[in-house]
């Protein structure tokens, strides 16, 4: 019996490399969304985390290095999976996640498996490093042929896709769903002055946020660098850096020239929204974002956003309407732009207001809408749906 004359619901894998940073930061709202309409939804990747609301749960011996020996098993272990559970679509995200799952789904898509990737920013894009562009671009143009609908989530990536790759049908949405609910909480002045004063900021201290994992493509250490710029100016300017540190150590090494507890360490927390709603001013440093989530979040929180420009920021800010777009590691306009905002209510209030209107875009709602008219292909859909 066909799929088609099955009439029933569908049965969807996705694939991604971890649980913890991944899976349960991204997806949690589309499998209960698909949950809800009574799809089967399994999850296979790294579990290094627990995985509430999904059905089935396989641990994939992924790791972030695609070229690491334990892909060849992790493709493998996906293909036993998919053989044995009869998916209609495969879902994938991450670059190994993405990798393992196409080559793992191509036999069985002569049987009707539907391949899906979902990119959160392609690593080749203007300006990536060369090496990026050898080994990303021509992956990604082979994968392609055995991927049959390709969604991005900014510009700039879905004018590439639809130039470069003639395979997979092209879709783009709006990024991956924020809850902007989640940050609307009653937070009085007391709890935020309790707040500052876990990590020894004072009444009068303006400080700065950043929630990004702590890499090289993050970018902290101009943040770093640019925080002793800030300072001359800003004496009372503090720096929170938000997740967990990826490079052993290096970035707090470099924050020891400055002055004692001008820049915070706080690892990964579940209490982003307070955090937020702790600080001034959110800053962006990453070289590279398929869309900056973070900077959706500090806006929902009423913050003023000053970030380095690129694709994914682009998608978001509209400078000096919303937030401000500072060149790629340019320490010295990004200081002066925290500097003017520090003396300018005005202008921080034309930009909050903007930007609780440019941001409903994102919605959580909004996404999932657009995201399940493309997982939902016709055949798969039963009478009482």
């Amino acid at each position: 019996m066909s799929k088609m004359e099955s009439n029933r619901h569908p049965k969807l894998l996705l694939v991604a490399n971890v649980a913890k940073e991944h899976v349960l930061k991204f997806h949690i709202p589309t499998i209960s969304m698909l949950k809800d309409r009574g799809w089967q939804v399994d999850v296979a990747c790294k579990m290094d985390a627990p995985i509430p609301c999904c059905d089935h749960a396989f641990n994939l011996p992924v790791e972030r290095n695609p070229f690491h020996f334990k892909t060849v098993k992790a493709i493998a272990e996906l293909q036993r999976i998919i053989r044995e559970n009869n998916y209609d679509i495969v879902y994938c995200h991450t670059v190994t996640g993405s990798i393992v799952a196409r080559l793992a789904a191509r036999p069985f898509r002569k049987n009707g498996v539907k391949v899906i990737y979902l990119a959160h920013g392609f690593h080749f894009y203007h300006g990536a490093p060369l090496k990026k562009w050898i080994i990303g671009y021509p992956m990604e143009r082979i994968l392609s042929e055995f991927t049959d609908v390709l969604i991005t989530i900014n510009k700039e990536d879905y004018a590439f896709a639809v130039k470069h790759f003639n395979k997979p049908k092209i879709q783009r949405i709006d990024g991956i769903g924020v809850d902007l609910s989640k940050y609307q909480i009653d937070f009085a002045p007391e709890q935020r002055e309790l707040y500052r004063k876990k990590f020894g900021f004072f009444e009068d201290d303006y400080v700065g946020i950043y929630v990004a994992e702590l890499t090289k493509l993050k970018n902290q250490s101009s943040l770093i660098r640019a925080t002793k710029l800030i300072q001359k100016s800003i004496p009372e300017f503090k720096l929170l850096l938000v997740g967990p540190d990826h490079l052993n150590g290096i970035l707090a090494e470099e924050a020891n020239g400055l002055p004692t507890g001008s820049i915070v360490f706080t690892g990964w927390r579940s209490d982003v929204c307070q955090l937020l709603r702790s600080s001034d001013i959110a800053l962006a440093s990453s070289t590279s974002e398929g869309l900056g989530l973070n900077i959706i979040e500090a806006m929902a929180c009423g913050l003023p956003v000053v970030a380095y420009d690129n694709r994914g920021h682009r998608e978001i800010i509209s400078d000096q309407v919303n937030g401000r777009l500072i060149p790629l590691n340019d320490r010295s306009a990004l200081a002066k732009a925290v500097i003017e905002l520090r003396t300018s209510s005005e202008k921080v209030k034309n930009f909050t207001q903007n930007a609780s209107e440019s941001i409903l875009r994102f919605n959580t709602d909004n996404v999932l809408r657009e995201l399940y008219e493309i997982l939902e292909f016709p055949e798969y859909r039963t009478m009482d749906s």
